[in-house]
């Protein structure tokens, strides 16, 4: 059914004319506290579910600070409360710092010391005590363990991404660079197993089109690669500029290999973030023992027919109208150099291709 099918429109959302860009600057870093919605953030209101029936979830998705804050509130507030059962109903103490003391003795389950209970409702409210005890510390702990377990994301994307001409034959193509991010020093072994990615362009009717990829699905994904969507008579970029109304939406799903957990990030990208007759320079260094990859490299690329580098952390425009390259559709036209030949390059680096992809036997 193609691009369209009625499952890749937006129905009942419209969008009005505005003179600025409805899809703002591209960002690959969300907080945990804002949930981001083509770029701009999206608050909820009333939730249909209950806060406590989430709230492990809730306190999980917290940064570390908060929750070492709710927890350490929580810890001390229920000492409280057990405190005030202390003093006010059970008058086990002649005042409320020993009743503090006797519910801190009696919830951390050390034994007690000057201070004890003498009579039965102190005894009751002791038992009670010591079973929260059981119940919350390994709660607390069983929640600060599940956060560190939490597979983090190990890919990288590029700032940038490329429409680089004469990338097959006459046509141009769409190029975003990703690396696998891996504090691991062993990155032949620490793999990312089962990678697949996806690219969508969303246009300022809110119309879904999928991208089709050179390559979307690998069994390892080791290093790094270029994602390349040739644009052809049949791709959505055909004959269209990428403007400010629309917005490159990259999709990652993986399997780390020591976790075995699931693994899914998203980047987008904006009419900002596109450099017009680019191409990545190369990341990835071959030294006497060992090979190197350089991530600040990561966002760097080059004139398509040139040397001269552009630093992506730094500009936002890579080319001018008057340096003989300029787009109108997808027709490019060269002030340097006319050539048409199809290009050879991979759509990963040569200097990866044998540790990214798994060489035949055969």
């Amino acid at each position: 059914m193609g691009d369209s099918a009625w499952r890749n429109v937006w129905h009942g959302i419209a969008v009005a004319p505005a003179s600025r860009a409805i899809f703002p600057g591209s960002s690959s870093q969300t907080s945990s506290a804002q949930q981001p919605f083509f770029n701009r953030p999206l608050r909820s209101g009333v939730r249909p579910r209950a806060l406590y029936k989430d709230l492990a979830y809730f306190l999980i998705n917290l940064s570390w600070p908060r929750l070492a804050l709710a927890l350490a509130t929580s810890y001390f507030g229920v000492i409280f409360l057990f405190a005030l059962a202390f003093y006010f109903v059970c008058q086990e103490c002649n005042d409320l710092f020993d009743g503090y003391n006797l519910s801190y003795q009696a919830f951390s389950t050390i034994g007690f010391g000057i201070v004890y209970s003498r009579d039965r409702c102190g005894n009751y409210v002791t038992i009670l005590e010591s079973y929260m005890s059981m119940v919350l510390l390994p709660t607390f702990a069983g929640i600060i363990f599940t956060k560190f377990s939490l597979p983090k994301v190990q890919v990288a994307f590029s700032n940038v991404c490329c429409i680089q001409p004469n990338y097959s034959g006459n046509h141009a193509a769409l190029v975003v660079r990703v690396a696998n991010a891996s504090s691991s020093s062993h990155l032949n072994l620490d793999v990312i197993m089962d990678a697949s990615f996806s690219m969508e362009l969303f246009s300022t009717v809110l119309r879904r089109h999928k991208l089709p990829l050179k390559q979307a699905d690998f069994i390892f994904f080791r290093l790094a690669l270029e994602l390349v969507h040739v644009i052809d008579a049949t791709s959505p970029l055909y004959a269209t500029p990428f403007s400010p109304d629309c917005m490159l939406l990259v999709t990652f799903t993986g399997v780390d290999s020591n976790r075995h957990a699931t693994i899914v990030n998203q980047v987008s990208y904006t009419h900002d973030c596109i450099a017009h007759g680019a191409k990545f320079v190369a990341m990835l260094s071959h030294e006497v023992n060992h090979v190197e990859m350089d991530f600040d490299r990561l966002s760097d690329v080059a004139l398509s027919e040139t040397s001269v580098l552009w630093n992506a952390m730094g500009h936002r425009r890579l080319l001018s109208p008057d340096q003989g390259i300029h787009h109108e559709g997808m027709t490019w036209e060269y002030a340097a150099s006319t050539s048409t030949e199809s290009s050879s390059q991979p759509f990963v680096e040569p200097a990866m291709a044998g540790l990214l992809l798994k060489q035949s036997s055969a």
